[in-house]
């Protein structure tokens, strides 16, 4: 009875429902949320971003640069941030197309049909498939860009930090209101692209935030840009008693850095000033940046992209202060003086895109249900680097040692970069898109295979650019202490169980987003079976929950359309309420998104059933 209990549990609550947080929706804006009540289930996804309507902007200044903008960038400029511009210029086709179709829930609607972007697909099949409608480039035949997930502990094992004090000058002061000086310290932007392996042709990177915040940074200097490769500038100190904000000043002295400088003094920094991800302030951790109840974004870290002044100058003082023009350092608009580096730093950087990316692939989706929208990349101190990589491809099949008959729904993994893939029917499975690293000899990784009621089996296999390796796995019966279902070590009828797992394998491995649920399953589950062992109430809560619910399994098992009643939903709610007491920040916040997803109808778009009024 235990075994099926922790099934049903992590099935109802992970099986059925969406487990993506949405993204956030700055300065009051209005159309975002009308998309996602149009379709609901691109909540938390690449869609549910500025990107969808807005579009970057390239430009060529007068000396023959060639200036890139990302969609946040291209939108401040052009709309400003106190809403007097025109935003209209920075709509894609999508976004125009639904403007003109009245800017409404139906408006989106209306628009389906349409081939925005004229690129041969509809709206609709692009917004299915999670490709961009008003991107021409975007389209359902390209494949997810090359990828990898690194750890701060893996970044800390790979590169060597750099320290480097310096001032954050900003148009309307940073999140406390103030300009100030800090010591960062993180990884050498351009150091960790070349450890990741970047192409030659690469021409910049764009870091972006969950909350949608993005900038591109250009791989070369034009003397007015932040850039990746080479140093920045040295830059003096610049103190004045007025601009103090122990005074009633704009700028913050109070870093351990400033003791004992004075004003104009050269700031020196061993290695030079340079592009930082960084992941301390001031000899301290960033804190994990979060969304509040304002949807705005708090804190830091874990990583921040920090670039120094590309024209080192003072600490000028805020557009929006009461004297803007009043001496000393009057706000320099038109950066003649000195430039607004704090305003171009990303707080909470969770992905780095390697620009351009390659021929015949897409934006990687890293914004999905299994990392909260991104958000939990924040939380378990990871990012992800995407985009113009060295990379090849594994493939293979996961069979029974005896007979080697194929595994289905196997799952196979990586120890390293966030690597993983789902075997389908005939056991076979790809991993795409592996990083090879920045040379020849290519990036070696310990590949895993596990499959309920098998031993898990680990290969050693080098990825080298270009090439497609083959590895095959032959599971022996049994379990180890890797086997990713908790439910193996506790007994139960085995008739309860299969009909889950035909839940599963009928119904969820059918489609990406079930597959996607299906690993957030085996994510989770062990902390759900602990749970469930160590409290016997919530265990005794989780049987009745048990003999509620199975019907409609049983009957979406059988491949037909289950009714959801009303005591069966106030179950749900009722268990999911129970389990967050105590539960993990991510356990938690997956189980608030299924309460959403429950009480907004979105169950019936992911299986095939209806709610009994």
């Amino acid at each position: 009875m235990r075994k099926a209990l922790c099934m049903i549990i992590v099935t109802v609550f992970l099986g059925m429902g969406s487990a993506a947080f949405g993204a956030y929706h700055h300065m009051d804006e209005k159309d975002a949320p009308k998309f996602l009540q149009t379709y609901p289930d691109k909540t938390g996804t690449k869609l549910d971003d500025c990107a969808l309507c807005h579009a970057g902007n390239t430009y060529t200044t007068k000396s023959g640069t060639v200036v890139t903008e990302s969609v946040c960038q291209y939108c401040h400029g052009e709309y400003g941030y106190d809403g007097s511009g025109d935003i209209t210029k920075t709509l894609n086709p999508y976004g125009a197309a639904y403007m003109a179709a009245g800017r409404s829930v139906a408006a989106f609607a209306a628009i389906e049909g349409f081939d925005s972007d004229n690129d041969t697909y509809s709206n609709i099949t692009e917004i299915n498939a999670l490709r961009y409608p008003g991107d021409a480039l975007d389209t359902p035949a390209k494949v997810p860009a090359p990828h990898i997930f690194l750890t701060l502990d893996e970044l800390e094992n790979m590169l060597m930090p750099h320290e480097q004090f310096m001032l954050m000058n900003t148009s309307r002061g940073g999140s406390d209101g103030l300009d100030f000086y800090a010591t960062y310290t993180g990884f050498i932007m351009q150091e960790l692209l070349e450890a990741t392996g970047w192409a030659a042709e690469s021409t910049g990177v764009t870091v972006t935030a969950p909350d949608g915040y993005s900038y591109t940074y250009a791989r070369t200097s034009n003397n007015k840009n932040y850039f990746i490769e080479g140093t920045f500038p040295a830059a003096p100190f610049w103190y004045d008693a007025t601009a103090d904000s122990a005074n009633g000043g704009w700028v913050n002295y109070s870093a351990p850095g400033c003791t004992g400088r004075t004003n104009g003094q050269t700031i020196t920094v061993d290695g030079g000033l340079k592009l930082l991800l960084a992941y301390k302030v001031n000899g301290a951790y960033l804190d994990i940046a979060y969304q509040d109840d304002q949807n705005k974004l708090n804190g830091e870290g874990p990583f921040r992209a920090v670039p120094p002044q590309w024209n080192p100058g003072y600490p000028d003082r805020q557009a929006n202060s009461a004297t803007p023009d009043a001496e000393p350092w009057p706000y320099d608009k038109d950066e003649v003086n000195t430039d607004h580096n704090g305003g171009f730093s990303a707080r909470g950087v969770a992905a780095i895109r390697v620009d351009p990316l390659p021929e015949g692939t897409t934006e990687y989706d890293w914004r999905n249900n299994q990392t909260d929208a991104g958000w939990g990349l924040l939380n378990e101190q990871k990012i992800v680097v995407y985009g113009n990589l060295r990379n090849g491809n594994v493939k293979g099949k996961v069979t029974t040692f005896a007979g080697q008959k194929p595994l289905a729904n196997a799952l196979v993994y990586t120890g390293m970069g966030g690597y993983e893939a789902l075997t389908d029917a005939n056991g076979e499975f790809m991993l795409q898109g592996m990083l090879s690293g920045p040379d020849a000899e290519g990036k070696t990784y310990s590949i895993s295979a596990s499959a309920e009621g098998y031993r898990s089996k680990t290969e050693d296999v080098i990825v080298t650019e270009g090439d497609n390796q083959t590895v095959e796995f032959r599971l022996a019966p049994g379990s180890d202490n890797r086997t990713l279902c908790p439910i193996r070590h506790i007994d139960d009828n085995e008739t309860q169980v299969n009909m889950f797992r035909k839940f599963r394998d009928t119904v969820l491995a059918k489609s990406a987003a079930g597959k996607n649920y299906i690993r957030a399953y085996y994510g989770c589950a062990p902390e759900v079976t602990l749970r469930l062992l160590g409290d016997s109430g919530l265990r005794g809560h989780a049987g009745e929950l048990l003999q509620i619910v199975a019907p409609p399994v049983r009957t979406l098992a059988a491949g037909k359309q289950a009714v959801i009643t009303k005591q069966q939903l106030q179950s749900i709610a009722a268990f999911t309420t129970a389990l967050k007491k105590g539960a993990s920040r991510r356990l938690a916040r997956l189980l608030e998104r299924f309460e959403f997803d429950l009480t907004s109808g979105q169950l019936q778009k992911i299986v095939p059933c209806r709610y009994q009024q």
